[in-house]
């Protein structure tokens, strides 16, 4: 098993050429090879075609500029291939057999196992090297091989280009004896190769047009252009000591992304950057971004496979759409990004905006079928620690989700109009297995207090995927409450069970109380208090006060070993909603009414 999940080949691709294979995919008129009838010789060819390109340009992320996919092939056509190279001295041999219309099919389409070089082609248009072209073509170069790796040379500043795909330079261009030349070679096949996204939700479904339905983690130059662009947003971004989330738009030619079932019509997406340290050595903030992404990149691929899952079905967690390796190569360091849908809010944001759905009954059946879809979602991704060797040294980093609270639950306005409630931040799980039981601040952890569960703080206290259970019970208390009373009432709730804790000597709002030797915990009086009093609320029907037992005997379950786990969970929640189909007061009708 490798030690971070980006070098696992079983469940990521690391992409290298910024998507230019996938492009030309799912563009099969880049590849299938046909005739190519010749326009009028046109004398100033070169010039117009390097005048074009340059106008075409546009600023991407961090103002690296580009020139988009479709611009770039409504300017280089076959027939401007074969214009271009018919100015061509070093295709004179070419021009005199008359095989000219064969060359530019081969340079446009590509021939055999050999790629297509129509980029490298427009790159050596654009620094004056256009004769080249056949040189480079017979050291086997072609725009698989571009953009060229950039490597200081003999410790100096001059920078020398390799090829990743060859293993070697290519001697033409590092021969050049400018370094400017080599420089604006590299620019410009940055510029004609902007990252190209793709993401496919279901090997089995229509929308999946690769061969791999594995996650792609794309590796960049830090000149490299992304074409993203920040976009104005009523929520703006979002900022943590650890990351940053900004709503960007992505250049329409530069993404083929699958609806997720999120989306909504703006095409709106989250770029989330991890933040630098400067005290960080770069092993550390690659460690720091596999912790990030590890629980959503196994997520993603056991839903794929996960035995409750239909093709096309919606998995209420965030799917991770792909992730960005932007490398440094003078300072040996990267920068982490990854890519998601952008959300309306969050569960506490969607309290504040739908006071109206407080007490509507009409709206049980939907909190019903969210809470069943949750648990499903958590069950997911605790079933895949069952398919790790336990052997493993970084087991313990797989099946957990880590830090369930209310601003971990996204909501996202459907394009139907309906709402929907997804689990996302996966990024705490294995800082939870580290953590001390003994002697820790949990104004130090890297955790939210309010919904941890007690093993956190007992003595000898195991921290399992029944953690995370009971965290989502808390949550699940909490939306209850604001159902029946409302934001109000949630941040009622708070100051009611807002006591002194009796290990860190400070008030907290947890749910449950240690012992005095802290090894064992009870409810807090205060919670059992407050489900009571909802349980007698006139708009408590038999779901609501079958979900407040279940809240409270299993999901607030002091003792981890006898708490329900994630699959029961879910089991018992698809009874309820199959309850409710049965029964039409199941959601209407008071609990004393409706069972008795």
């Amino acid at each position: 098993m490798p030690q971070f999940v980006i070098d696992d080949p079983k469940r990521v691709q690391v992409v290298y050429d910024r998507g230019e294979k996938e492009y030309r995919h799912d563009h099969p008129e880049l590849t299938t090879r046909r005739d190519i009838a010749a326009n009028p010789d046109d004398p100033n060819i070169v010039r117009n075609i390097t005048r074009e390109l340059q106008l075409a340009q546009v600023p991407g992320y961090r103002y690296c500029k580009y020139v988009p996919r479709d611009k770039f092939d409504k300017i280089v056509t076959p027939e401007v291939v074969l214009q271009l190279i018919s100015r061509l001295h070093c295709f004179e041999a070419e021009r005199k057999a008359g095989t000219l219309a064969e060359l530019a099919a081969d340079i446009y389409f590509g021939k055999g196992d050999r790629g297509p070089c129509r980029k490298l082609l427009c790159v050596l248009i654009q620094i004056g090297r256009e004769n080249d072209l056949k040189k480079l073509m017979e050291q086997g170069m072609t725009d698989d091989c571009l953009p060229l790796k950039t490597e200081q040379h003999n410790g100096q500043n001059e920078h020398q280009l390799s090829c990743r795909r060859h293993g070697f330079d290519h001697k033409v261009i590092n021969e050049y004896t400018m370094p400017d030349t080599r420089e604006r070679f590299s620019q410009w096949s940055q510029k004609l190769m902007p990252l190209y996204i793709t993401w496919h939700r279901d090997s089995r479904g229509a929308e999946h047009t690769s061969a791999s339905p594995k996650h792609r983690h794309y590796v960049l130059e830090d000149t490299d252009p992304i074409p993203l662009k920040p976009t104005h947003n009523q929520r703006g971004r979002a900022e943590g000591g650890f990351s940053e989330v900004v709503p960007v738009n992505i250049e329409a030619s530069s993404k083929s992304l699958a609806l997720t079932g999120f989306r909504s019509d703006d095409e709106i997406f989250a770029l989330k950057t991890l933040r630098k340290h400067p005290h960080d050595d770069p092993i550390k903030r690659r460690m720091d971004f596999d912790m990030e992404i590890r629980t959503s990149v196994f997520a993603d691929y056991h839903s794929k496979n996960y035995s409750g899952h239909q093709p096309g079905a919606i998995m209420h967690m965030i799917p991770l759409l792909a992730t960005f390796e932007i490398q440094d190569p003078q300072q040996d360091d990267s920068e982490y990004h990854l890519l998601f849908d952008w959300a309306e809010g969050n569960l506490q944001q969607f309290w504040k905006s739908n006071e109206t759905m407080v007490r509507d009954l009409d709206w049980l059946k939907w909190t019903a079928k969210q809470f069943c879809e949750l648990a499903r979602a958590l069950h997911c991704i605790h079933n895949d620690l069952e398919r790790m060797p336990s052997a493993n040294t970084y087991s313990n980093l797989y099946g957990r989700h880590g830090d369930i609270k209310p601003s971990n639950f996204l909501y996202f306005k459907l394009r139907d109009g309906s709402k929907i409630l997804v689990m996302s931040d996966f990024g705490l799980g294995r800082l939870h297995s580290k953590i001390s039981k003994s002697n820790a601040d949990p104004r130090n952890m890297p955790m939210t207090i309010s919904y941890r569960a007690p093993e956190f703080d007992l003595k000898d206290g195991k921290i399992s995927p029944r953690s995370d259970v009971y965290s989502m019970g808390c949550v699940f208390l909490e939306h209850i409450t604001w159902f029946l009373r409302g934001k109000t009432g949630v941040d009622d709730f708070a100051s009611r069970r807002l006591e002194i804790d009796k290990k860190y000597k400070f008030e907290l709002d947890t749910f449950f109380e240690l012992s005095d030797d802290e090894r064992t915990a009870t409810t807090k009086g205060k919670v059992k208090e407050w489900i009571e009093e909802l349980k007698q609320d006139e708009a408590c029907c038999e779901y609501l006060f079958k979900m407040l037992n279940l809240i409270e005997k299993r999901m607030l379950d002091p003792n981890s070993d006898t708490r329900i786990h994630a699959g029961e969970l879910t089991n018992e929640l698809k009874k309820m909603l199959r309850c409710g189909e049965l029964s039409k007061s199941f959601y209407t009708k008071h609990w004393t009414k409706s069972m008795f």
